[in-house]
């Protein structure tokens, strides 16, 4: 008798061992693609050589960018001193937004 009842606490404690490893075992990781590293959004800074409705030139500290407006509106004439939010897609710049530059804070 007494050997029965070991078997059955033994197996019950085999089972239960197994259960509760089988509820904390984490999910296999999923495979998830990662947006490029070019997606990342950037700033640029300078003042508008040209722009229409569908780029913008602006000249920075590095030299001119252009941008490619699309659907961004930028009401800015030449000369302004923006500030401009952008995606790199392929070679092309993509003004996500275009507003005003901070004022300086030079003395």
């Amino acid at each position: 008798m007494r050997k029965h009842l070991a078997a059955a606490l033994a197996a019950s404690l085999l089972f239960t061992g197994s259960a509760f490893a089988a509820q904390t075992k984490k999910p296999a990781a999923t495979h998830t693609t990662a947006a490029p590293h070019n997606a990342a959004e950037k700033t640029a800074m300078g003042t508008v050589k040209s722009i229409d409705a569908s780029k913008l030139v602006l000249h920075t500290k590095k030299g001119d960018m252009t941008f490619s407006l699309g659907s961004t509106k930028a009401d800015f004439a030449t000369g302004a001193a923006v500030q401009v939010h952008y995606k790199t897609e392929g070679k092309d710049h993509v003004a996500t937004s275009v507003m005003a530059a901070p004022a300086s804070t030079k003395k």
